[in-house]
């Protein structure tokens, strides 16, 4: 008989190659089942250690970590990869330069380093980061500059040349009558000269707040800003780090035709693996990228009508938009996730999807999310539009789309899930996420169905449907899954509002529910 051997009797190189290859939620299982177990696991568990404000009655945790991390004789310092700080909402909570200069000191194996606080970074510790792990990767995180107080731009952080990631808002404020991005007093020509220093920089995300007020904003030291147009402003002659990363939302970020044309000359964008427009799809930017970005693998936009530029009146036959789209994305080879936010009721997505995303990148395609946000009302997918998708795309991973209601060969337990479109999905075998969206009519009294206007029956309903999903033994490894109902009223449209509730739950595998209901005072709770 084979003598069996206990998971802690194996070689330690064996048995960290096991937990590189289980998730989180694994390891953290593992760690509950003994003393043994959870020092045996801290190799993976404190690979990544995020230091940040916690609630008072867990705010020792922070405390006996960074006891741990002062020690210089404790394990934890070979295990760490990477150290994140903040964020703090207060500059007291965050670690004193000369506690952060010791660790950064002692730490054995680092390779990524986070500033994700709103305050600058300590010159000390910028110093230690560069001095002791020069190839370290620098990640820095801050949207919250401009409240309660305005910080000015971190020249020196943002200068690094170990800056690998940077998202960041910009402050600016628009002087001229006509309110337009073309003519704005900030920060982008200060933070492009920091860029520019940068030879590292792998992902960008900008956001902007062009309306801060100076006068009444006092404190504000804006003799830095500089005035023109609301981007980077490129010049003849900038050389900007060849990113692989971009997201740029299109509400306060002016992408002009010579804004475009001015980065295209001063990047090399055929690293790009990552675009991320927001809710628009700008034309200029995607008619001067196509053919640029070959290694491209996920690209998000929208069709919120606040972003989208078209005129009033405009067909989807006659869209200039979509057409630019199709074309970007027959300048790209092999796109693996596409998400589409906001999709506004004037757009017809099956014939996008269908012909321009589905035709040309179905079999690479890993991800697909469309999110319709509160103001569509474009019809769910039918039966014969679900069979088509997963015939061009097998190989979805992570699903989310609208489906139509079915009341007529239902879903047994879940009321108006359709069964045929269900089966549909079924054979989808890689899939491992999916987030099904329904719209439910209700009057300004009555709603029908009623069940689906309580938690508990809402997660009643959820978890038939996952159990119909398991129980045809194709979509094993399913591990989440999100149901939304949608409410919406006939002839009122939807509404502003929107409460959402989220919960989890075990049906054989985790999944989670959202119940979206526009009209807050029409929530009933279970009874």
């Amino acid at each position: 008989m084979a003598t069996s051997v206990q998971l802690l009797g194996l070689p330690l190189t064996v048995f960290r190659l096991i937990l590189d290859l289980l998730n989180r939620d694994d390891v953290d299982t593992i760690r509950l089942v003994s003393k043994a177990c959870g020092e045996a696991t801290e190799y993976v568990f404190f690979r990544k250690i995020a230091l940040h404000d916690l609630s008072p009655s867990a705010e020792g945790i922070n405390s006996r970590i960074w006891a741990r991390l002062c020690d210089p004789q404790d394990a934890l310092l070979h295990h760490v990869r990477h150290l994140q700080i903040g964020l703090f909402e207060q500059e007291t909570h965050l670690p004193s330069e000369q506690t952060l200069v010791a660790v950064l000191g002692s730490l054995e194996h680092l390779q990524d380093f986070s500033w994700n606080a709103r305050f600058p970074i300590p010159k000390g510790v910028l110093s230690a980061l560069s001095t002791k792990w020069p190839a370290a990767r620098l990640h820095v995180t801050n949207f919250d500059r401009r409240e309660p107080k305005y910080l000015p731009l971190d020249t020196a952080l943002l200068s690094s040349p170990q800056l690998y990631s940077l998202a960041y808002l910009v402050c600016g404020t628009i002087w001229n009558s006509q309110n337009e991005l073309d003519e704005l007093r900030s920060e982008f020509g200060q933070l492009r000269t920091c860029l520019l220093q940068t030879k590292r920089l792998k992902s960008l995300h900008l956001t902007a707040w062009p309306n801060m007020r100076l006068d009444e904003n006092p404190h504000v030291d804006d003799s830095a800003w500089t005035t023109g147009p609301g981007n980077l402003d490129f010049r003849e002659g900038d050389v900007f780090p060849a990113l692989e990363e971009l997201i740029l939302p299109c509400d306060n970020y002016s992408l002009s035709r010579a804004h475009c044309q001015q980065w295209l000359a001063a990047m090399d964008w055929s690293h790009m693996r990552r675009l991320d427009f927001g809710n628009g799809c700008p034309r200029e930017p995607m008619a001067a990228l196509i053919g640029r970005v070959p290694q491209l693998k996920c690209f998000c936009f929208g069709f919120d009508p606040i972003f989208v530029q078209e005129t009033v009146g405009v067909t989807e036959q006659e869209s200039p938009s979509l057409y630019m789209i199709g074309e970007f994305l027959d300048g790209i080879e092999g796109l693996e996730e596409v998400i589409v936010n906001s999709v506004s009721s004037s757009w017809s997505m099956f014939n996008f999807t269908t012909i321009s995303l589905c035709g040309k990148h179905g079999r690479t395609l890993k991800k697909l999310r469309l999110h319709y946000g509160v103001r569509s009302e474009i019809k769910g997918w039918s039966l014969e539009e679900v069979r088509g998708l997963v015939e061009r795309c097998p190989g979805l991973e992570d699903l989310a789309l609208r489906v139509t209601l079915d009341l007529t060969t239902p879903v047994p337990g879940c009321g108006m899930w359709s069964a045929p479109i269900v089966t549909e999905i079924q054979k989808l075998l890689p899939l491992r996420r999916l987030e099904l969206e329904t719209e439910v009519k209700y009057g300004r009294k009555v709603a029908q169905p009623s069940q689906f206007l309580n938690e508990a029956d809402a997660l009643k309903s959820a978890a038939a449907l996952l159990r119909y999903l398991l129980n045809g033994k194709a979509n094993t490894l399913v591990g989440e899954m999100i149901v939304k109902f949608v409410p919406t009223r006939p002839f009122f449209g939807p509404q502003d509002t929107e409460y959402i509730v989220a919960r989890k739950a075990e049906c054989a595998t985790r999944f989670e529910v959202e119940t979206m209901i526009h009209d807050q005072g029409f929530w009933r709770s279970p009874a």
